[in-house]
């Protein structure tokens, strides 16, 4: 009986964690659990493609990973007002129409697309990928995107991201009310972004969903992270939000300044600049969270490169510190197959995790203080009708 009970309690208060803050806010996450799976249904339900703009091959007939489409750029120079137009996002893919309305507010969806005049590596595009030939592709997880967005960023801020690849950290932003620019290599991305962008939006005004009151504004940057970076004012975002490329693990292009191209050495320097150049962005009393993985050096008998930790020491040196750390748990997807394989002939775990990093610029009271839970309700995610009967589990509305 006694058992019982304390089983009861337990669920009672799991619930009321996830009426909160969405997912339980504990060190492991599980990215397998059927809360997070329904609740990415949903957000994939509204369209997101962050694999657009990707999966190309580069000129020697390796396979590009599709994963970042060039995060973090390392071609062109910062935006000037000469060379670079601030676009709607029709006008910068080409063959669109009229920019659609949004139905709630009556105003034009926006987003921000900036190309430059720099040259770009050449794409070989075999044919036009369909979802199913991109199924190998690393998109970000919009749950993990909203969650982060919800615990350390408050409301109304403004999110910095020098790795952006896809468009799910633009889009999740936008959607939670905050502004959003993120910086990367490729001009197909930076468009691509922009367009996924409207489609969201118009998914989002299609009863009985609505679109959320205050949406934000994403901005892609087709640039230069270093570049970019160099005259970037200080103190001017709230969160740095990002995922970099895991060095050479996955190859977005073969543009000699792309980061993915480097020995980890030259990789490492340029990384740690642009880490640098971010802590100097932040305002003092905030958040800024990177999801890394390890990897292995194919030249090193496989032994890992303390990632990781070279991204921990990064921020450490730059004045932050760590302050939270999580492990998010993957889809296993084709691992059973592959860890056969890697068991039999060098005893290597089959990896099924990333690291997700929580740093701190000052004071995490007073950075928690500026930058409390955002309890934004999320309509485009769950009925009005869902909503009007009380299932505010995907509202984010918490009860007292």
């Amino acid at each position: 009986m006694a058992h019982k009970h304390l089983e009861l309690m337990m669920m009672n208060h799991a619930d009321r964690l996830r009426r909160l803050f969405v997912i339980p806010p504990f060190s492991i996450l599980d990215a397998m659990s059927s809360d997070w799976r329904q609740r990415k249904k949903r957000w994939l339900a509204l369209g997101l493609q962050s694999d657009l703009g990707r999966g190309a091959a580069i000129d020697d007939g390796r396979k590009l990973a599709p994963g970042g489409g060039g995060r973090g750029a390392w071609i062109g120079s910062k935006p000037s007002k000469s060379t670079h137009k601030y676009r709607k996002v029709y006008d910068a893919v080409p063959g669109n129409g009229p920019m659609p309305i949004d139905r709630v507010k009556n105003k034009k969806a926006k987003a921000v697309a900036i190309h430059g005049q720099g040259s770009l590596w050449a794409i070989q595009k075999k044919g036009n990928l369909s979802g199913d030939e991109l199924s190998g592709t690393s998109i970000f997880d919009p749950v993990l995107c909203e969650i982060m967005l919800r615990w350390f960023a408050g409301k109304g801020s403004k999110v910095f991201d020098p790795f952006a690849g896809g468009s799910v950290r633009g889009v999740v932003s936008a959607l939670l009310g905050h502004s959003y620019t993120g910086i990367d290599l490729r001009r197909e991305q930076v468009a691509a972004n922009a367009q996924q962008w409207v489609d969201v939006l118009e998914a989002c005004g299609k009863p009985p969903l609505r679109v959320p009151d205050n949406i934000g504004e994403p901005h892609w940057y087709e640039g230069d992270s270093v570049k970019v970076l160099k005259t970037a004012k200080p103190e001017r975002m709230d969160f740095v939000l990002s995922c970099p490329p895991y060095a050479f693990l996955e190859q977005y292009s073969d543009d000699l300044r792309d980061l993915s191209t480097m020995s980890y050495a030259d990789f490492l320097k340029r990384y740690r600049y642009v880490i640098r150049k971010c802590v100097k962005m932040l305002r003092p009393d905030r958040f800024a969270c990177f999801v890394v993985g390890d990897v292995r050096d194919p030249k090193n008998q496989g032994i890992y490169v303390n990632f990781v930790g070279d991204t921990i020491t990064a921020f450490m040196d730059a004045g932050m510190g760590l302050y939270n750390q999580a492990i998010l748990v993957t889809a296993i997807g084709s691992l059973p197959v592959r860890v056969g394989l890697s068991m039999k002939s060098s005893a290597k775990l089959g990896v099924r995790h990333q690291h997700v990093l929580i740093f701190v610029k000052g004071d995490p009271v007073a950075a928690h203080k500026a930058m409390p839970f955002n309890t934004v309700s999320l309509p485009c995610l769950i009925s009005q009708t869902d909503m009007d009967r009380g299932h505010t589990g995907f509202g984010y509305e918490p009860r007292g």
